[in-house]
């Protein structure tokens, strides 16, 4: 019975020091994150037509790659990412 309590005793240490550091209160750095919202494409519904079959893609616009409205929301996705990602830079440098 010893046993059996010293194994319990050991196992459930191990499990609440291993969840320990992922369930503590978050970094400074998660809350940066969470304030930071990602861009939002508009909807700009366009029919197509295609062997008889009819879709709505609201996102078609995004394919005209000179219109300074899709280069302006791509370099938001790109701040954005940037933002998101900023704290594994030095890592990205490294495996780069």
């Amino acid at each position: 019975m010893k046993i059996l309590t010293f194994t319990f005793v050991l196992f459930s240490t191990f499990i609440r020091a291993a969840c320990h550091e992922k369930f503590t209160t978050p970094t400074k750095t998660l809350y940066t994150k969470m304030e930071i919202l990602p861009p939002k494409a508009d909807k700009k519904p366009k029919e197509l037509i295609i062997h008889g079959d009819t879709r709505i893609d609201p996102y078609y616009w995004l394919n005209e790659r000179k219109d300074p409205q899709v280069l302006d929301y791509l370099n938001a996705e790109n701040n954005y990412t940037d933002q998101m990602m900023s704290h594994t830079k030095q890592l990205q440098g490294a495996l780069f």
